[in-house]
């Protein structure tokens, strides 16, 4: 069984950030799994969402990818999710059919904020970034963004990136 990859100093580093444990089923073999929740009214989605800021990707042997509540309760539902890769393709459940919860409505909102976040996204699973340092610039909503505002984000995810490169 793989090490959890957040011990608890890296969680005491990031004081804002929920992190949920929950195992997942890869190959017969159950592994923790931890990823920063995000409150439907925090990112103004229909639904919660999970953010990978561990590089869970790796050890899943799958894409980078978000989870997302099969529902638009307010509540956390840590057993009750699906998963979305950064493409905006649903792998959890298998089929978006079985996903009675969210109308596509909600499916195309998530997808989209993906697609406007994926930069950042990308750079937060790889531990780049810590999502708390670009929360704030995060395009919420399930709206299409337009490029500017995309680009704009890009460019505050580099900004970060090349200030933690001087540092080290």
């Amino acid at each position: 069984m793989p090490e959890p990859p957040i011990v608890l100093e890296d969680i005491e580093e990031k004081p804002n950030e929920i992190v949920t444990e929950y195992v997942v089923d890869d190959d017969d073999e159950s592994f923790v799994c931890e990823m920063s929740n995000k409150s439907k009214l925090e990112t103004q989605l229909p639904m919660n969402i999970w953010i990978d800021e561990a590089q869970q990707y790796i050890d899943g042997g799958h894409a980078k990818r978000i989870k997302f509540q099969l529902d638009t309760s307010g509540k956390l539902h840590k057993d009750n999710t699906g998963s979305m890769d950064l493409d905006g393709v649903v792998h959890e459940p298998k089929a978006e059919s079985e996903i009675r919860g969210l109308s596509a409505k909600d499916l195309k909102a998530l997808r989209n904020f993906v697609h406007n976040n994926r930069y950042a996204l990308e750079h937060i699973a790889d531990t780049d970034i810590w999502l708390f340092q670009i929360w704030p610039d995060i395009i919420k909503g399930g709206e299409l963004a337009s490029e500017e505002e995309i680009n704009a984000l890009n460019a505050k995810v580099d900004k970060i990136m090349a200030e933690q490169g001087d540092e080290k």
